[in-house]
């Protein structure tokens, strides 16, 4: 990783270097010997990034060597070997470029000169240079996210499976039909209609073709909170919990054991909602640890899936659409606010179903998180294809002091990177 870092950076170097010899070579004012000099060093920048074939190194390395030797012994040599030359050099910058950035180092920005630099060089209409354009676009996630989104998604545009026709396992192919996106600049926290640009996340490398390979968050100037610009106009299910009539646990369920523990120090009740319930694995443990459990899921297969194989009355429906007359004591709402276009709705309704004393929990990614302050715009949840909200503890709080609610434990989340859990007290 530390090595594609820094050959990254020698790309400031290499596309200073062929922009001289391009600017020389269109204007005609070079003289023979400074070219000479230039092919010199720009060969020896992109033989240090350049793919380790040794035949391509040989190869390209003749025709630098070749070229020099023409312009040394005959300084009036014609424009053509020189344009040539600088082909193969494009391509193989190109192609190195391609091949360092297909690496997830190069999704963030370390070096803004660098990256628009990148941008305007990678110009052409061949899928190699649109690919290359692509990834350098993405780049500018952070310093410049509406360009970087307008980029991506003419890049994609242009070569909807660019990704699969250079890189393994890539299958993303971009439909503009069938991926429909809502614009929304409207903040689904709080309505207020002023917000920024924050980032844009470069959500093709997902792998999932029913979302657009970009998506732009924008920041609230009311409420402080994130939200999604860009998503699906049409409602998607998440990949089904359960196959062959098991659910399969992908954390440490023991985990799960001291967050229950936790929420009977403030109430001891054993009536129990989870809404989403993912792969079923908290639910199982909520089982274990004695609770009465009742679930809603907005997919037909998960509540299929957890019915059969936990036994749990599991409603396929909108939370929201949620219509019963029991009363729970702890209600589980995960994540469901940062997925929903009614967060704040969510909250209510959750209220609304707790008996008095009942406890509500969260576990929600947190844009100020200690994970995310780490890693920045490399975290994952940035490119988080089903979240249309993130919030952060502070711009969070208000809302939950309004449906009536008390903040009574705060946790960095052990199942989750970036997320933080909540237990919830009703007033």
């Amino acid at each position: 990783m530390a090595e594609k870092k820094a050959a990254l950076k020698d790309f400031k170097a290499i596309i200073t270097e062929l922009n001289k010899i391009i600017s020389g070579y269109r204007s005609g004012s070079y003289s023979a010997p400074d070219m000479a000099d230039s092919i010199t060093v720009a060969y020896d920048l992109i033989a240090n990034v350049i793919t380790r074939d040794e035949k391509i190194q040989q190869k390209f390395g003749e025709q630098s060597s070749k070229l020099v030797l023409e312009l040394t012994l005959r300084p009036q040599t014609t424009g053509e070997r020189l344009r040539e030359w600088i082909s193969t050099a494009r391509y193989y910058t190109t192609l190195s470029f391609m091949s360092i950035a297909a690496n997830s180092v190069a999704d963030s920005s370390g070096d803004e000169e660098l990256d628009i630099m990148l941008v305007d060089f990678f110009d052409g209409e061949d899928i190699e240079e649109v690919t290359a354009h692509y990834f350098a676009a993405a780049r500018l996630g952070s310093a410049a996210p509406v360009a970087a989104y307008n980029l991506i998604v003419e890049d994609f545009g242009k070569y909807p499976d660019m990704l699969s026709q250079f890189y393994k396992n890539y299958e993303y192919v971009y439909d503009p039909v069938r991926t429909h996106d809502n614009i929304n600049e409207i903040c689904p926290v709080c309505g207020s209609e002023r917000s920024e640009p924050y980032f844009c996340a470069n959500q093709a490398l997902r792998n999932d073709s029913r979302f657009s390979p970009a998506k732009l968050w924008l920041k609230c100037k009311e409420c402080g909170n994130l939200f999604a610009y860009n998503f699906p106009a049409e409602p998607l299910d998440r990949n089904p919990a359960g196959k062959g009539g098991t659910l399969t646990p992908q954390k440490t369920l023991g985990d799960y054991s001291d967050i229950f523990n936790n929420i009977r120090s403030y109430n001891s009740g054993r009536k129990y909602l989870e809404v989403g319930v993912r792969n079923g694995e908290m639910l199982a443990s909520a089982l274990e640890m004695g609770y009465e459990a009742d679930a809603v899921d907005i997919c037909k297969k998960n509540c299929e899936n957890i019915s059969e194989v936990l036994g749990v009355a599991a409603n396929w429906c909108d939370f929201l659409d949620f219509d019963t007359d029991k009363r729970y004591d702890v209600i589980n709402l995960g994540d469901i606010p940062a997925h929903i276009s009614q967060p704040i709705e969510a909250l209510q309704k959750a209220h609304g179903l707790l008996e008095d004393n009942g406890i509500l929990w969260l576990c929600m990614p947190n844009f100020n998180s200690a994970y995310t302050r780490m890693l920045k715009f490399s975290a994952p949840m940035w490119s988080q294809p089903n979240h249309i909200i993130c919030f952060s503890f502070e711009g969070l709080k208000p809302f939950l002091d309004k449906a009536g609610f008390d903040v009574k434990r705060y946790d960095i989340s052990k199942t989750r990177n970036g997320c933080m859990e909540l237990i919830l007290h009703k007033r």
